[in-house]
């Protein structure tokens, strides 16, 4: 009897941003990254467009390489939170309610 050969396949980890403030953690889909990028650059304040920057490498990865980005993370300083705070309120009405658990848990640690 001849040995079985495994499939030794990594399962596939979902492409996801995750954002850190506080001691909260939020979890975007990529296109969800790209709409809060958008929304950050759309904004003339250097907190905003500081984000928007952080945002914009880890949505570039994210979706170049959906199969091997894994998730990346990007830590949102205090001073960028009310600008976060902002944008989230403006796309909480977004399907998934990734970005109304964004606003919920930036509301809690005013």
């Amino acid at each position: 009897m001849g040995g079985r050969l495994s499939n030794p396949e990594l399962p596939v980890v979902q492409p996801l941003l995750r954002l850190e403030f506080g001691r909260a953690i939020v979890f975007l889909q990529p296109q969800e990254a790209v709409m809060l990028r958008d929304e950050l650059q759309a904004i003339d304040d250097p907190s905003a467009v500081r984000l928007a920057t952080q945002i914009d490498v880890a949505a570039t990865m994210l979706l170049a390489a959906p199969l091997h980005a894994g998730v990346r993370a990007v830590r949102v300083a205090d001073d960028e939170r009310q600008v976060l705070l902002d944008i989230s309120r403006k796309l909480e009405h977004v399907p998934g309610g990734s970005f109304a658990k964004l606003q919920y848990e930036l509301s809690s640690g005013e």
